[in-house]
């Protein structure tokens, strides 16, 4: 079977998504979304928040042929909250769940964790022109280096 870009990348992102999504909070009480990119239209819709956002995976397109087994990527998980000690606990038992799930899921599925890094959190301002919509919070990322293993991947 021929690994394309395209699959490799959807299935890393659908490890992670799933990963989150599966073991994260309770589904008929938790409120927060997980997203491949920022949705803009929850820019300032305050019941949104908290939002996830998986952004990645990314390789480098000059070392990519289909020659290789195996490749180095990156992906970033960012985290906005309206709340900086709820953020430092999502960010906290999101890292806590990947962890306890490298063995089972991420390395069974050819992914190989090299470095988990968070760059602390900063604040952020959405929607301060208009003072009454103006969300206010903190958002973090966690970033993963990984190796990715073309012969243990399913696509």
């Amino acid at each position: 079977m021929v690994v394309t870009k395209a699959k490799l990348k959807d299935s890393i992102y659908k490890l992670f998504y799933n990963t989150i999504v599966d073991n994260y909070g309770n589904p008929h009480t938790t409120r927060f979304l997980v997203y491949p990119s920022f949705p803009l239209d929850k820019l300032t819709d305050r019941k949104a928040y908290p939002l996830i956002i998986i952004d990645g995976p990314y390789f480098s397109e000059d070392e990519f042929t289909f020659r290789e087994t195996e490749y180095l990527c990156d992906l970033g998980i960012m985290i906005y909250n309206t709340g900086k000690k709820d953020l430092c606990i999502m960010v906290d038992d999101i890292v806590n769940i990947i962890e306890n799930r490298t063995e089972s899921i991420f390395e069974a599925n050819g992914v190989e964790f090299l470095k988990v890094d968070s760059d602390g959190s900063e604040p952020f301002d959405h929607g301060s022109d208009r003072a009454n919509n103006a969300i206010q919070g903190h958002v973090e990322t966690i970033s993963f280096e990984m190796k990715v293993y073309l012969n243990r991947i399913n696509t």
